[in-house]
């Protein structure tokens, strides 16, 4: 049976629907004997697209391909899917709940759905947002988003194709990461009560930078001015230019490949890395709504991840391969 959630009203999409789903056992913790039960909610089975997460669901019982993107803020029909299913925008919305991508606002308009499902979880009749400027996903149906994603707990694993979400009960102060008691955990913090979308602090060469964790983004990227804090600009010695397949460098984008002596995240430290640097501001957005890096699907699929966002914190363990494109394995600080 489908876990199964009460029908939404609200036009904020505010997907409460992982507090009515139907329990799917609970996991078994060392610490079980202190009254802790960490009670698994729903599984999404998923997919890679070019690197990118993405789920089977279905909108007003159509089925279609939906982009896992923690680096948006809220979920979202797609322009295409939502010209192909002949729909009509209720009306623009300014509210707390449009879409962000990187800092980026756009202007969203919602849109009334008999029905949606994102994998095996029904949300039945609901409003969502629909962008206009959002036709670079031909493919997806859906960009679910940060809105829906932590409303509890969710576990990443994207080597076994699923995603868990967990809620917690009795487990404060308790280690959540079952599957691994030397996990690696650091703190994890959502940009602000209305952005859902997840921070953690890493230091390259020695310096803090604040990195967003965006499933959407295929290859880990930093910010050029986070860049040139730590002394590297598209000047500097070793960087190179990046040109895509079938393009030339005049025409190609402004992205460089820099080499960064040593990249941490808690007790994981990755030595001689190389990160692509670009511009991730743009006019509609500030300084300081702009993420000195994203974490992207390459270093997401090199660790299980547990974003434990009842503790504010994130456990994860390395599973083996590439990081960041580089084929140097991190190492981790014994406990």
């Amino acid at each position: 049976m489908k876990p199964v959630a009460p029908t939404l009203q609200s036009k904020n999409v505010g997907f409460a629907f992982l507090t009515a789903v139907i329990c799917l056992g609970s996991i078994n913790l060392a610490h079980a004997d202190s009254g802790c039960k960490y009670i698994k909610l729903a599984t999404l089975p998923v997919d890679m697209h070019d690197m990118v997460p993405a789920v089977q669901g279905s909108v007003n019982n159509n089925p279609a391909a939906m982009l896992i993107d923690s680096g948006t803020s809220s979920t979202l029909l797609t322009q295409v899917e939502k010209m192909r299913l002949g729909l009509n925008s209720d009306a623009p919305t300014t509210s707390p709940a449009a879409a962000r991508k990187h800092g980026k606002s756009t202007s969203d308009e919602m849109t009334t759905l008999n029905e949606l499902a994102i994998g095996p979880v029904e949300l039945g009749a609901t409003h969502v947002l629909t962008s206009p400027s959002l036709t670079d996903h031909a493919d997806y149906g859906s960009v679910v988003g940060a809105d829906f994603l932590f409303q509890h707990d969710m576990e990443l694993s994207l080597r076994d194709k699923q995603i868990n979400f967990f809620k917690p009960d009795h487990c404060d102060g308790k280690t959540l990461a079952y599957w691994d008691s030397n996990a690696v955990t650091v703190p994890l913090d959502a940009i602000s009560a209305t952005d859902h979308r997840q921070m953690v602090t890493v230091e390259i060469n020695g310096q803090k930078l604040h990195a967003l964790i965006d499933t959407g983004t295929p290859i880990s990227v930093m910010h050029l001015s986070a860049a040139a804090r730590l002394g590297i600009t598209p000047q500097s010695s070793g960087v190179t230019k990046i040109v895509p397949k079938n393009a030339s460098a005049s025409s190609a984008n402004n992205a460089w490949l820099a080499p960064f002596a040593q990249f941490t995240i808690g007790d994981e430290t990755i030595k001689n890395v190389k990160i692509p640097i670009t511009n991730l501001r743009d006019a509609s957005n500030t300084a300081a709504s702009t993420p000195d890096m994203l974490l992207g699907a390459d270093f997401l699929n090199a660790h299980r991840m547990l974003f434990a966002v009842s503790q504010h914190q994130l456990y994860f363990s390395y599973l083996g391969g590439s990081v960041f494109g580089a084929d140097i394995a991190p190492s981790v600080a014994q406990k």
